[in-house]
């Protein structure tokens, strides 16, 4: 192994074992406002059972990895935070920030999401969305509307695949791809 791969995989691993998350309760009403703006993504935020927000994931090739921290409710109350970290991120991502929402069906999928150290599988992909009308300085979108990058995401978006949905949406106001297999999460309960 590499020293520079060494490393990267030394530092997620301290971030995932971290013991306890920061007891640091954020307002993340912006966050999820913004994705309520999406009308494809509203039903999901008035119907699931929960939902975990990530305001800010930050990745790139400087990092190697992506990370971020998150809160998770259920019945709009928050019940945990949650760390991500991403293994997968190369190169030809560069650097960049963007937001995510999981979705939980029902109380089943909660349960598996909360259940300590949280992996998706490959067959599960994010839905990349934009607020059209948004510019990248955030200023609030006259109209919002759905875009995601293909056409068969267009007709996943009412989905969930095994008791979860995940939508992203680039801080800028673009749209990328977020692979999901790789992404890693630990949660903890609120206190």
């Amino acid at each position: 192994m590499t020293s520079a791969f060494t490393a990267t995989l030394t530092l997620a691993a301290a971030l995932l074992a971290t013991p306890t998350h920061v007891q640091d309760v954020r307002d993340l009403s912006k966050t999820i406002d913004t994705f309520n703006e999406v009308r494809e993504v509203r039903p999901f935020i008035e119907n699931a059972y929960g939902y975990a927000v990530f305001r800010r994931i930050n990745s790139g090739y400087r990092k190697a990895t992506a990370t971020g921290r998150g809160q998770v409710y259920v019945d709009g109350k928050i019940t945990g935070f949650s760390r991500l970290v991403d293994f997968s991120v190369g190169v030809s991502m560069g650097d960049w920030a963007y937001s995510q929402i999981v979705f939980f069906e029902d109380k089943a999928a909660y349960g598996h999401f909360v259940a300590d150290r949280f992996e998706f599988d490959a067959q599960v992909t994010a839905t990349p969305v934009s607020v059209s009308g948004r510019s990248p300085s955030g200023t609030e979108a006259r109209e919002a509307s759905f875009e995601a990058a293909t056409a068969s995401e267009l007709a996943d978006a009412s989905t969930y695949h095994e008791g979860m949905r995940v939508f992203t949406m680039d801080r800028d106001g673009g749209m990328h791809q977020v692979t999901l297999e790789g992404q890693r999460y630990s949660f903890r309960p609120l206190r």
